[in-house]
């Protein structure tokens, strides 16, 4: 059901904001629109300024059961203008304090973080937004808090317009615009009274700081606005450049990243940072990351979720989650067997007749029932093997000092072993000697690879 304007002053603003999702949002032609919708006054503005455009919209609403009763409150007066208005309406309550201890957030962090999550369940459909009501107040408050907390040139950006299918068409818009078009439009809205404590930086910002910023400076609130577009557009300049250095630097293997050191080590301090960000390099570690950057071979960075290592002149990136699901153990209970994990593909084959030749790529151990069922895994500290030729036992980590394999290359060296955890093959290096061949051999296991990386 469309609302009716009163007055000219805020048919101007309907025309601004008409404006402003034609030239941002196409107009949300073709697109199922959610609002979230607190009751608050910004929220009735922005679902105001939709029904008088006549647009088609689904409204939602999150009851943090944090205000009662007037959480229970805001949620009957959300649902009863819905109703009047004919709009489909879905609502939900969080217990927002036990799932704050749960998570081990803050009330603010852990209410963000619910809303959120339930919003999205609704925008799954590749032509379904939300729309939320943050407006220019909101963005220079955001901005002042991370300056206070410090950050980089992507938290100096303000709020953004339209990220994962969010949209936030207020922003251009100051509080007073709002409160001017509610005032004239006779719109009836919830007051939050908690917004009027100083508890929260927000708040302290928004009904202390700001406004007597506002007081010594003309033109305060576009001034920042325009400083929040150059270090916007500065980000992007920055993200861009960092994209074109991994497209054409950035080596990609199912296991792991390869980047010549010396094309990192050419870069300026905060391009490294974006490169890397997705890593886990950020503004407060990216000094230890760049000593790094400059280590012998063997150093190892470890970030949250990765691993960075320098072989000589290259650094190999390794996801740390990818290296712990490789270490676990395979059981070969019968042959033929063939795994296969990412570039390396391991044949296991059981055959009768002795070998005319010995084949490249392949280990050949006698068979016995004992030996069964054979595993597979990567080597660990301590594995030792006799190798073919030899009496006594060498440990793995020697044989693969001594054919020089590098650090990460090592990570992913592959044994076998028998139901005894005898060790019957380092694969692609050497086989056991007590399972060799011998004119007596009457069945034998081949065991043979391709792609094998390490």
């Amino acid at each position: 059901m469309p609302v009716k304007i009163k007055s000219a002053s805020i048919f101007i603003m309907l025309e601004n904001f008409k404006h402003r999702i034609a030239s941002h949002y196409n107009s949300f032609e073709n697109v199922k629109i959610f609002v979230a919708n607190s009751g608050g006054k910004d929220s009735m503005a922005l679902t105001h300024l939709l029904l008088s455009l006549e647009l088609p919209i689904t409204i939602l609403h999150c009851n943090f059961k944090l205000r009662i009763p007037d959480a229970d409150l805001d949620e009957e007066f959300v649902h009863t203008f819905a109703n009047k208005h004919k709009i489909p309406f879905h609502s939900i309550q969080f217990n927002t304090t036990i799932e704050s201890t749960s998570l081990g957030l803050t009330i603010q962090e852990t209410a963000r973080k619910l809303r959120y999550d339930w919003f999205k369940t609704f925008i799954q459909d590749n032509n379904a937004i939300l729309l939320t009501a943050h407006h220019l107040d909101d963005n220079i408050e955001t901005f002042f808090i991370n300056l206070l907390r410090g950050t980089g040139l992507k938290g100096l950006s303000g709020i953004p317009h339209n990220v994962n299918k969010i949209c936030r068409p207020l922003l251009h818009f100051t509080q007073s615009d709002i409160e001017r078009y509610v005032q004239d439009n006779d719109i009836v809205f919830r007051q939050d009274e908690s917004n009027f404590e100083n508890k929260y930086l927000r708040n302290k910002l928004r009904n202390s700081i700001l406004p007597s910023l506002n007081e010594i400076t003309n033109d305060f609130k576009d001034k920042i606005e325009q400083t929040m577009e150059s270090v916007h557009e500065a980000d992007l300049f920055i993200t861009k450049q960092a994209s074109v250095f991994i497209q054409n630097n950035f080596i990609l293997s199912t296991d792991y990243v390869k980047i010549e050191r010396s094309q990192i080590l050419l870069l300026e301090p905060i391009l490294i940072e974006y490169v890397f960000a997705k890593y886990g390099v950020h503004r407060a570690n990216r000094s230890e990351f760049i000593k790094f950057l400059s280590s012998k071979t063997g150093a190892q960075y470890y970030t949250n979720k990765f691993q960075f290592l320098v072989n000589r002149e290259q650094i190999f990136l390794t996801d740390k989650r990818e290296s712990a699901n490789h270490s676990e153990t395979i059981s070969i209970p019968n042959l033929p067997f063939i795994w296969r994990d990412n570039n390396c593909e391991i044949h296991f084959e059981k055959c009768s007749q002795f070998p005319k030749a010995f084949m490249n790529h392949s280990h050949y151990v006698e068979f016995s029932p004992n030996l069964m069922p054979l595993r597979l895994r990567k080597w660990q500290t301590g594995d030792r093997i006799i190798p073919l030729g030899m009496t006594g036992s060498k440990l793995i980590s020697d044989i693969l000092i001594d054919n020089k394999v590098s650090k990460l290359d090592k990570q992913n060296a592959i044994v076998i072993l028998d139901s005894k955890d005898t060790i019957l093959s380092l694969i692609g290096f050497c086989s056991a000697n007590e399972v060799k061949l011998t004119p007596k051999t009457k069945e034998y296991i081949q065991i043979s690879w391709s792609n094998l990386t390490a």
